[in-house]
């Protein structure tokens, strides 16, 4: 089960997504200082896309000094570039989070990597499970391959990553096996597109809907705006990933 950060502990849990909750206004309350607690409590479920093939040291590092002066939960990055991103952020609260498996590689090379990863500094596994086998109906093996990774992360949470095109056409009970049965702390839902639409809001809610409350909700999406993660929040996602720093904190 994935737990809440230490940092988090002073904002209310929310008892369905135990995660931190969008801070509800008094009356009393200014709409300009509403806003600002709106932005802090969405900086700690955030985190900022740094896992391009392409991307280079300099932005690496522009990346997670944007990470640590927004106060973001985590940077998700390859794992070609933890051992950087460890040292850029070693003296920060920001979590690095490592994606394995984006290609189509061995179980055994995901292990191997997951332990790499872990040895370098990574504080969350999201993996791609084999989305060939999972869309065959081969769920033994991919749950195979989950309790693998989730036994080499040694404690880490492992999240795990699938394509919301891919989700939407699994089963409920597919899901719920696979989540269940291999110990891994959430779901991460991967917009293709340039944002989420209204459909995927559906999607986040049935995610929601069908996972054990103990297991987050996570959406993945290259552009992401206010009005749509106020949306998504409310459909049953409790953290956000965007390639977005400053900007998806900035209200209509």
């Amino acid at each position: 089960m994935e737990q809440p950060d230490a940092r988090n502990t002073r904002l209310p849990l929310d008892p369905v997504y135990k995660s931190p909750r969008f801070p509800r206004m008094s009356f009393s309350e200014q709409p300009s200082i509403q806003a600002a607690r709106d932005r802090a409590g969405l900086c700690r479920v955030l985190d900022l896309i740094l896992r391009r093939p392409d991307l280079t040291s300099a932005e690496l590092q522009s990346g997670c000094a944007a990470a640590q002066a927004l106060n973001l939960a985590g940077v998700c990055v390859a794992s070609s570039r933890l051992l950087q991103a460890a040292t850029l952020l070693e003296d920060s609260t920001v979590r690095i989070i490592c994606s394995i498996g984006a290609a189509a590689m061995d179980s055994d090379v995901k292990r191997y990597e997951t332990e790499v990863a872990v040895d370098a500094g990574a504080h969350i596994i999201e993996l791609t499970p084999n989305l060939g086998r999972l869309r065959d109906g081969e769920n033994a093996l991919v749950l195979r391959e989950l309790r693998d990774v989730v036994e080499a992360a040694d404690e880490r949470p492992v999240r795990v990553l699938l394509p919301i095109e891919i989700f939407a056409a699994l089963g409920s009970d597919c899901l719920s096996f696979l989540t269940e049965d291999s110990g891994v702390g959430g779901l991460v839902l991967v917009c293709s597109g340039p944002g989420p639409g209204p459909a995927d809001a559906e999607t986040v809610k049935r995610a929601r809907e069908s996972l054990n409350e103990r297991l987050s909700v996570k959406l993945d999406s290259a552009g992401l705006a206010w009005a749509q993660v106020v949306s998504l929040h409310a459909a049953g996602a409790d953290r956000f990933a965007t390639v977005l720093g400053a900007e998806v904190l900035q209200e209509p």
